[in-house]
């Protein structure tokens, strides 16, 4: 173990592995070298069998495993009676409990009423395999097989519940399951676990009250007569996979009402009737159902409702009726379904398809869809119908106004109402055509509301209507291969949308007839409102007239070259047209724009052009430029009206030709050429007009740029301070004032000059002064001290000033500030020098004001500032505050600082790094000598 622990990581992973795989090796080599091993040790045989042994406990238990002891049990198991084992032998309880579970796989619970099958395999000949108590619950673990080849298979007299995770098999030469007894309950649900049923003479499962299969079932009844029967309140299906046939009768019946929801799975499309019959109604929740038929036999039937809806999947294919609800169908929510019928697909007295629903109908020999009483589809469903009499087929009211409704019919009307007083209300998209006769026909009234978009095209006609016919803002394409497009023996009133119909030849695309007494007034019966017809059409109607003894008015759509309509010899009309386009005209407004005129409207069909009117407007001062529409040249040629637009004349401003600017030549409008501006006079401006070299009067006139009087300007007075330069003739300033300022400054030595009245100085005039150097002042030494003994120049200024670079002496006294340089503020008693041109110095009177020593002269020359020099002990007291000398100073490095502070910490990691370095390598060379001992 202290060899173990000595090792590293890698070597502990390599012994394990090694211990691990070591029986299996030594077990190898026993088997394929036994002489050379039974001549060794005992020590090592005895390794063998425990090796041996190791390794079979290694395998997995089950390899081993005898049968489970469950033996076929062949007669019935009743645990409302004395309880026997398979032998017939009484069985006792441990409170209360029968546990056979280990030899006949079964458990009887008399305290909770509880039958638990796991395994068990029942089969008796003679009686029932299992017969329960009221109120009692099969518990189904693993796999389980009860058959009666003479009875019931599992017999209940009360209410019976089966759940559980396994699975049981169940054959009844009668029923295979039933719970008859009506005083206890009679009712049977299935709640979980895989249920497979069948009875050979019987339904497969019976309840005489009611069932229900719920949760995680699933269910599978095959039944003689019914797959599932229920015959008291009813079938509920929630959430369970449920599959039921027939051989003889419905493959799912109940006297109650059946409902199906959270999505549930159901099946029953082998049967001989009805794949689903219930009595008190049919409701589908978000499930799938499909069902079938027998011969002659609905696939779904109720004599009451049925409501089909939220995500419900529905496919029914019936021998007779896809679907048949005696009273009413809903079919609403998303739900899709699917319905195939030999003679009627889907029928009731009262059809309601709503909402989102999805509904695809087909019927071989009659109506797709038939509402007895009324039929409706609405809001967003989606309906196809297809039929070989009528697609969809009302004796009462019919509303179609869905998303989408499409309709066909082979042999009659697509779309059909029967009764005469009543109406088609149509809403939405509908398409609706016959192969043989009119695609929608009303033996009463049509009306269409402003969301209807239809599409009918019939053998015969498009749409036919026994009374009258309203659409209103509707989209209509009618279309009839053998009759008119539209017709009506009422009356035909049309406002706004769009309407395209056609007649098949020798037909006529709209017409409404009459036939009452000959003593009757004519009247048109087609009424338009707010419409236009492509081409000009119009209505016209011919007054009474006899045919076959009938008194006859028709009323259709002529061309606009027509002026009557004309009726032919067989009691038609000769001259109707065969097709028409109508449509809310789109309205084209010109506007003159406040030219000459007034505003009109034309009418013009959408898609079409429109043209300009003949008289354009006019207006002063402008020419007529075209018609536009938003700022551009409207296109009249090229440009079709699809909408409600203005044109608004276009008068722009006459736009003048060549003017040569001479009042007295006329301008004409390079546009239009009419005269813009007419000859006129020169009207001469008695105000001079100049510049800066001359002088002129110009012509009044606008646009006119001629000019007369021109001469050079004569200058008066030379300008002054006070005055400016000015033109004699006219006035004009040649010359501004002289600019002036109070005082000049030399910008390099900071002196001032400034005169001692407030005169100014004309801004011209510059101050330039120059200072002398060192040796120049030298050189007027022995003068200075002549005229000031002890006295030395601190400065020296040749100070002039100058106009246009010529030298001036000033015009009066003048203030001069020399400020005082360094040099001065180190001497004292400063005093203002005088140097004429002969080099002789004067001292003249100066005062020190603000750093300045000034003084006042009326001429200039060479000026200089003179002072003595101070003692030692006359040194500034600033100057031994700041002394220049810094050696005394502390002194401070100007070496930056590199972090060499550091160098001690940083050889201590070192050092220490250095250390656990030698320890390990001498830790590991250590253990590995010991790993080779």
């Amino acid at each position: 173990m202290e060899k173990f622990k000595k090792l590293s990581l890698r070597g502990k992973i390599e012994y394990i592995f090694y211990c691990m795989s070591y029986p299996f090796l030594l077990l190898f080599d026993w088997v394929s070298h036994p002489v050379k091993h039974l001549a060794k040790k005992k020590k090592q045989i005895a390794s063998v069998i425990i090796t041996t042994i190791m390794l079979f406990n290694m395998l997995p238990g089950t390899a081993f495993a005898v049968e489970n002891g469950i033996v076929k049990r062949t007669i019935c198991l009743d645990v409302q009676s004395a309880i026997v084992d398979k032998d017939g032998n009484p069985l006792t309880p441990t409170d209360g409990v029968y546990d056979m579970l280990s030899t006949e796989g079964w458990k009887w619970d008399s305290n909770t009423n509880v039958l638990t099958l796991n395994g068990v395999d029942l089969e008796v000949s003679g009686n029932c395999a299992i017969v329960l108590a009221g109120n009692t619950e099969i518990e189904l673990i693993g796999t389980n097989s009860v058959v009666a080849n003479d009875s019931i298979s599992v017999q209940s007299f009360g209410n019976l519940t089966i759940s559980g995770t396994g699975t049981v098999n169940i054959r009844g030469r009668w029923a295979g399951i039933n719970a008859d007894d009506q005083n206890a309950g009679g009712n049977i649900s299935v709640a979980g676990g895989v249920v497979n049923v069948t009875s050979t003479n019987d339904s497969a499962v019976l309840a005489q009250g009611a069932l229900s299969v719920s949760g995680s079932a699933n269910l599978t009844a095959n039944g003689y007569y019914c797959g599932l029967q229920a015959n008291g309140s009813g079938i509920t299906i929630s959430g369970a996979v449920v599959e039921a046939s027939s051989t003889n009768d419905a493959a799912l019946f109940t006297k109650g009402s059946l409902a199906i929801s959270d999505s549930s799975s159901v099946t029953a499309a082998n049967s001989a009737f009805a794949g689903i019959n219930a009595k008190e109604g049919i409701t589908v929740t978000d499930s799938i159902v499909n069902a079938g038929s027998g011969v002659n036999y609905t696939a779904i039937y109720t004599p009451k409702a049925l409501t089909l809806n939220g995500t419900s999947k529905v496919t029914a294919n019936g021998d007779f009726r896809g679907i048949q609800a005696e009273e009413s169908i809903t079919i609403g929510g998303s739900a899709k379904v699917t319905v195939n019928g030999k003679n009627e697909g889907l029928a009731s007295l009262d059809v309601n398809i709503t909402e989102d629903a999805a509904v695809m109908v087909t019927s071989i020999n009659q109506s797709a869809i038939s509402g007895k009483t009324n039929l409706s589809i609405t809001e967003n469903a989606n309906v196809k119908a297809i039929g070989k009499v009528c697609g969809l087929l009302a004796e009462n009211t019919m509303i179609l106004s869905a998303k989408n409704i499409d309709v066909y019919s082979e042999t009659n009307y697509a779309v059909c109402n029967v009764s005469t007083d009543k109406t088609i209300t149509i809403g939405g998209n509908l398409k609706a055509e016959s192969s043989n006769v009119y695609a929608i026909r009303s033996f009463g009234t049509i009306t269409a509301d402003n969301t209807a978009n239809i599409t009918a095209v019939g053998g015969w006609g498009g749409i036919q209507a026994g009374g009258d016919i309203a659409f209103t803002g509707s989209t209509v394409e009618a279309v009839g291969h053998g009759d008119d497009g539209i017709y009506s023996t009422g009356m035909i009133s049309i406002t706004g949308g769009s309407i395209h119909a056609a007649g098949g030849e020798g037909y006529v695309a709209i017409r409404a007839k009459n036939i009452q007494t000959a003593d009757e007034a004519a009247i048109s019966k087609i009424d338009l409102t707010d419409m236009i017809e492509k081409n000009g059409g119009k209505t016209a109607f011919c007054d009474w007239y006899d045919f076959n003894g009938d008194q006859t008015s028709w009323t259709t759509f002529i061309s606009r070259n027509d002026n009557e309509l004309i009726s032919n010899n067989t009691g038609g009309i000769s001259n109707g047209l065969p097709e028409v386009w109508l449509a809310a005209p789109c309205t084209v407004t010109f506007d003159v724009n406040g030219g000459s005129g007034t505003n009109s409207t034309v009418n013009v069909y959408a898609g079409n052009h429109v043209s300009a009117p003949e008289t354009v407007p006019a207006k002063n001062g402008c020419h007529f430029s075209g018609w536009y529409l938003d700022g551009v040249a409207f296109d009249f040629a090229n440009t079709a009206v699809t909408q409600n637009i203005t044109l608004k004349a276009q008068l722009d401003p006459h736009i003048p030709g060549d003017d040569d600017s001479n009042c007295t030549t006329a301008i004409t409008c390079s546009v239009c050429g009419e005269i813009t501006t007419t000859a006129k006079t020169h009207a001469w401006d008695t105000t001079w007009t100049n510049d800066s070299s001359s002088h002129w009067h110009t012509c009044k006139n606008a646009g006119c740029t001629q000019i007369t009087d021109s001469a050079a300007h004569v200058p008066g007075k030379a300008a002054t301070i006070e005055n400016a330069q000015v033109c004699t003739v006219c006035g004009y300033e040649i010359s501004p004032k002289l600019q002036s300022k109070d005082t000049l400054t030399d910008g390099s030595s900071g002196i001032e000059v400034r005169y001692e009245n407030g005169s100014a100085f004309e801004a011209s005039i510059v101050l330039s002064v120059t200072s002398r150097n060192q040796a120049e002042m030298n050189q007027l030494k022995a003068t200075v001290n002549k005229a000031a003994p002890g006295f030395v120049l601190g400065g020296l200024y040749d100070v002039k000033l100058l106009k246009d670079g010529i030298a001036f002496q000033p015009e009066g006294k003048v203030r001069v500030s020399i400020p005082l340089t360094r040099t001065m503020k180190a001497m004292k008693d400063l005093k203002m020098v005088y140097i004429d041109s002969s080099g002789n110095a004067k001292i003249i009177s100066s005062e020190i004001k603000d750093g300045k020593i000034i003084f006042i002269t009326d001429h200039f020359s060479n000026y200089g500032v003179i002072g003595k020099v101070k003692a030692a002990s006359e040194t500034n007291p600033e100057d031994e505050k700041n002394p220049k000398n810094e050696k005394n100073a502390k002194t401070v490095s100007s070496s930056p600082q590199t972090g060499d502070t550091c160098t001690t910490a940083l050889w201590i990691v070192l050092l220490f790094t250095s250390a656990i370095g030698l320890a390990v390598f001498s830790i590991t060379k250590i253990r590995r000598k010991n790993y080779k001992k």
